[in-house]
């Protein structure tokens, strides 16, 4: 009988992590051992449930969490590393040399495309560069001053999910300190509603999902329009053609003033809002899981096609956890 693999997935807390948990449990038991790790201890993380081990560790950015991971990683066997939190990924990409001496896939990006991706502004200039749809950008010194009460969209040019974005007018963003302003992306301000395209990407096969938010709860979809269309599906094989992508992403969509689609954000993971699609039957986490573990059943059968929309909604489970 094969050795079941070791699964690390880093931040436990997350829901794509409880996602992860929960479909290995349920689907690949016979495949994987599972170890997590977070900030919280296990007692404060649901997805603890489904783990054979378990692991309190720093946050991403402390100073001593590489170090860290690469001696639990090391210690506890790991064969896959599936790190869900941007800085992580980025501190971990698949060609990371010291991952590859101790023989562990990570699931992350390699080091070229982390660093086209982990800067929003060097993102941003990429994509015009490489033709590929994005919104305009402005400096400062731009900003249409006549205009006092324009808006725009501002976000920090490192970060991710929702964190520290918001709408700013001209008169706002001109009170800025010249300090606090260097580190923000100023961009035009898009329009509703916001797709997040979720992709599959393996040997040059790429699939693709959309989902419409219809309600979002601290940056989380809770409920969902889906479908599978052409349209978004080749903008996400035009991205894998031109970056290398990892087998599990997605990137976000909206429509920009002249009402074209523009890419707002790229993710180098699974999003928080993977299981809203696995429920439609296209389940983004089962098809990864199954080519990250190399496993004998072909990805693609998780990736169900269907006609027209499907809807789904988020709802909330209670764990007694100790």
């Amino acid at each position: 009988m094969r050795r079941k693999k070791n699964i690390l997935i880093s931040a436990a807390g997350t829901p794509s992590a409880f996602h992860l948990a929960e479909v290995v449990q349920q689907r690949f038991s016979k495949y994987f051992e599972l170890t997590l790790c977070d900030t919280n201890p296990k007692h404060l993380v649901p997805s603890a449930a489904f783990a054979h081990r378990f692991f309190t560790v720093p946050a991403a950015k402390d100073p001593a969490f590489r170090k860290t991971m690469l001696e639990l990683i090391a210690r506890e066997k790991v064969d896959i590393y599936i790190p869900l939190v941007d800085t992580d990924v980025y501190t971990f990409p698949c060609d990371d040399p010291e991952l590859r001496e101790l023989g562990v896939i990570s699931t992350a990006p390699p080091a070229k495309s982390v660093e086209t991706m982990r800067n929003k502004r060097l993102l941003s200039d990429w994509l015009r560069s490489h033709s590929l749809p994005s919104p305009r950008v402005f400096r400062r010194d731009d900003l249409d001053k006549a205009d006092t009460h324009k808006k725009y969209f501002v976000k920090p040019e490192e970060g991710f999910g929702s964190r520290g974005t918001c709408f700013m007018t001209t008169v706002e963003i001109m009170q800025l300190p010249d300090k606090l302003s260097g580190g923000l992306l100023l961009q035009e301000a898009c329009l509703s509603p916001e797709i997040t395209v979720e992709v599959f990407n393996a040997h040059g096969k790429v699939r693709a999902i959309s989902r419409e938010r219809l309600e979002v709860k601290s940056g989380v979809c809770t409920k969902a329009r889906l479908w599978i269309g052409r349209e978004f599906t080749r903008l996400a094989e035009q991205l894998c053609q031109q970056l290398a992508m990892p087998v599990a992403f997605c990137f976000q969509v909206m429509k920009n003033p002249e009402q074209n689609w523009v890419i707002t954000d790229l993710n180098p993971r699974i999003g928080a809002g993977t299981s809203l699609s696995s429920v439609c039957g296209w389940s983004l986490a089962t098809a990864a899981l199954a080519e990250w573990g190399q496993l004998p059943e072909n990805p693609l059968k998780f990736l169900r096609s269907f006609n027209g929309d499907r809807y789904a909604v988020r709802a909330y489970r209670d764990f007694r956890t100790k």
